[in-house]
């Protein structure tokens, strides 16, 4: 994969999930890497939710080859959070084309 497309940084999570001291289960979000990206044009995607059409912000990136990212995970770009959706190999171990939702809950 060239650099010259990837022209924007990403904050890439992981979760992680530890006890407080209530005995209470709490997931907190840690950088695991900062990579660069270049964001590539998707289409927009409306849901029904309780009988109501909702605009679902996803977002298409693609970024260099890693072989600890998860869809498990997310990233953050330009100051906003999305949800991995989908990880799908380009090449043979050339980069990842990725699919994310923006979190509403953040």
């Amino acid at each position: 994969m060239y650099a010259g497309p990837l022209d924007r940084r990403v904050q890439w999570q992981r979760a992680t999930k530890t006890t407080n001291d209530f005995g209470e289960v709490e997931e907190t979000w840690s950088t695991l890497a900062t990579l660069w990206a270049a964001k590539m044009p998707h289409k927009a995607k409306e849901e029904i939710v309780a009988a109501e059409v909702v605009d679902k912000e996803t977002i298409r990136i693609q970024i260099r080859f890693r072989a600890d990212l998860s869809t498990t995970d997310q990233f953050i770009l330009d100051g906003r959070t999305y949800r991995v959706q989908s990880l799908q190999e380009m090449g043979r171990r050339d980069g990842w084309d990725v699919i994310g939702a923006a979190r509403t809950d953040t």
